[in-house]
Order: structure tokens, then C-alpha cells, then sequence
């Protein structure tokens, strides 16, 4: 059997993201991951690209809030609108923080739209019935999101939360620690594998890219 990661900070090869994330989902004690991806092709972002998610770009909306274009009120709607989407369609929902320290723990997050228990996976909505104005996540429910299904949003089980960040494990404790809730999350840094594809596979890249993206991707 593969090695288990441990430690306050899992160290992650690309290859093995995968591994590590569904050890994470089994461990008895329910954390949410938080994928430290400070490599510059930023791996950590670019395996989402491949899955069922639902991308959320932290940084932007702290640019569109500080900058006006965005009232509060429009952001936590726009965080409601993207949570709904994943919740109805069991997608991961990517919280990407970029260079930012986007303050969910006490300005985006609330309980009618975007509740901070999102970042609490044991508190997970996956595999659960939601019902407009029920406790819970039922609060961020709008009529008009469950009017074709009265009243009601079952939450497929592939449903779950993902944080990214591009700060190295030295300083993501310091500058995130005021804007997400850190006891809850399990930071794991992304490392570049050992030898890259082409020299794994000695085939010129135009052909190796000829594959299943995903499969190249986590092996690369």
C-alpha cells in the first residue's frame, strides 16, 4: 500500500493530488482541503479544469468589491448563485484565492447565501435533502431554484468543497489564517514530480497530448 501523507502540511507531488484528496474524504476527522499551489503552471488549478466543478474566483470578487463594482450584498449573491450550481449538479466547489487572502471568515460568508459551515466538512450538505427556508443549507435556497423539483434540492453525494491558494507553505498560515477558518482545512502543498512526462515516457509531447487530458495531467 502507498505511504500515507501526515503531518500539518501534506506534502503532494502532482501525480498523487488524486491519492491524497481521497485519503482526505476517508479520514474520521472531516477536513477540507486546502491545495497550496504556488508552482507557476499552478497544477492544483489546472487539474479542476478537468472535473465536475464549479470554479469560484476569490480574487476577482475582492477586486470587483474594493474597486465598487460590486456591492457586498451583489458578491454574497453571486457566491449563493455559484453554491447553488454545485449543490444541484454534485460538483466540487473551487474556492480559488489566488495571491489573496479573500475574507470569508467575516465578510463574504453568511448564512442566507455562502454560510462559513461550508468550510466545515463535516457539516457537509453531500447526499442530503435541502428544502427551501429548511435549517441548514436550506437557507440559501430561493424558491426559484427548486421550482422545477417542488421545493426540494437532493445534493448528489460527489459534492464537496475545495480551497486553493498560491502561497507556499511558509506564509499561508499568516496571511489566511483572518479570512478562512484554518482548524478546519488541511493544507497540502503541491510539489512537481520528480521527472516530468516527456522524460518518463521519451515521446515527444505533440504526441503524449495525443491521450486522455486528465490521465497526462496527473501524470505529468
Amino acid at each position: 500500500a502507498p505511504a500515507k501523507f501526515s503531518g500539518d502540511v501534506w506534502y503532494v507531488p502532482v501525480s498523487a493530488l488524486e491519492t491524497a484528496l481521497e485519503q482526505l474524504a476517508q479520514e474520521l476527522a472531516r477536513r477540507t482541503p486546502l491545495l497550496l499551489d504556488p508552482l507557476p503552471e499552478h497544477p492544483a488549478e489546472t487539474y479542476f479544469l478537468y472535473k465536475q466543478a464549479t470554479i469560484v474566483d476569490a480574487k476577482k470578487l475582492v477586486v470587483q468589491v474594493r474597486s465598487g463594482a460590486l456591492s457586498l450584498a451583489a458578491a454574497r449573491e453571486q457566491l449563493r448563485s455559484q453554491l447553488v450550481r454545485a449543490l444541484r449538479w454534485g460538483h466540487a466547489l473551487v474556492v480559488r484565492m489566488g495571491d489573496t487572502a479573500a475574507d470569508f471568515s467575516t465578510s463574504y460568508c453568511d448564512d442566507d447565501t455562502f454560510p462559513l459551515s461550508l468550510f466545515d466538512a463535516a457539516e457537509s450538505p453531500a447526499g442530503t435533502e435541502l428544502c427551501v427556508g429548511g435549517e441548514g443549507f436550506g437557507r440559501l435556497l430561493r424558491p426559484e431554484d427548486v421550482a422545477q423539483s417542488h421545493g426540494r434540492l437532493s445534493v448528489p453525494s460527489t459534492f464537496r468543497v475545495v480551497v486553493t491558494s498560491t502561497f507556499d507553505a511558509d506564509r499561508y498560515s499568516a496571511v489566511l489564517s483572518d479570512a478562512l477558518p484554518l482548524s478546519l482545512l488541511q493544507p497540502m502543498l503541491i510539489k512537481a514530480n520528480e521527472a516530468p512526462l516527456g522524460e518518463a515516457l521519451g515521446a515527444p509531447r505533440s504526441q503524449q497530448l495525443q491521450g486522455d487530458r486528465t490521465s497526462l495531467f496527473l501524470q505529468s
